[in-house]
């Protein structure tokens, strides 16, 4: 289990969807590849919506790299959620943002995004292990956490900046230490 304010390269284990799956989604990537800062949510309520910024942002914070808010993953979410998702899996979103809301108002007396950051990273590390524990029922964190991880590594940002994207990446060496390269590399 990673805090929210850690290093975002050790959220790399988190699973994704099967391949299949995501072969559906790649024109939705490409979409938010090329929105910019004009960008209007069409799913997300600008309070959702800023709630999203937020959250993307202290799940993998910018470092010497990138980080979610520079790749628009707050956007690939929205997009993702007005265009990929069912009914079901949208009002879970919307009631689960609604939840961080209510649980920040309990700790904090305000609401999410009008916290401090360290009164939203003490909420988050709340959430973090809870949906992470062995007996855990709303793994809702967890989910969102494994969407924005996707979303990152999807971006050309997460791709080709954080991961050093290679195209052509020479002789394979199976087994080299970390310390040689540095970080994972993309190809």
């Amino acid at each position: 289990v990673v805090s929210c304010g850690g290093d975002h390269r050790d959220l790399r284990s988190f699973p994704t969807r099967s391949s299949s799956d995501l072969a559906h989604i790649s024109p939705l990537i490409s979409n938010v590849a090329a929105m910019g800062s004009n960008y209007i949510p069409k799913f997300l309520g600008e309070h959702h919506f800023q709630m999203t910024k937020r959250l993307v942002d202290l799940i993998i914070p910018e470092s010497d790299t990138p980080g979610a808010l520079t790749a628009n993953v707050h956007q690939f979410i929205d997009v993702m959620l007005d265009g990929w998702a069912a009914a079901d899996t949208q009002l879970r979103f919307l009631d689960n943002f609604n939840n961080i809301d209510s649980r920040s108002l309990a700790l904090t007396g305000k609401k999410f995004s009008d916290a401090t950051g360290t009164q939203q990273i003490k909420l988050l590390e709340v959430l973090d292990k809870e949906s992470f524990s062995d007996n855990g029922t709303d793994i809702f964190f967890r989910e969102f956490k494994a969407l924005v991880v996707f979303g990152y590594y999807s971006s050309e940002e997460g791709a080709s900046v954080e991961l050093r994207y290679d195209r052509i990446p020479g002789g394979y060496r199976g087994c080299i230490p970390f310390s040689e390269v540095g970080r994972s590399w993309s190809t």
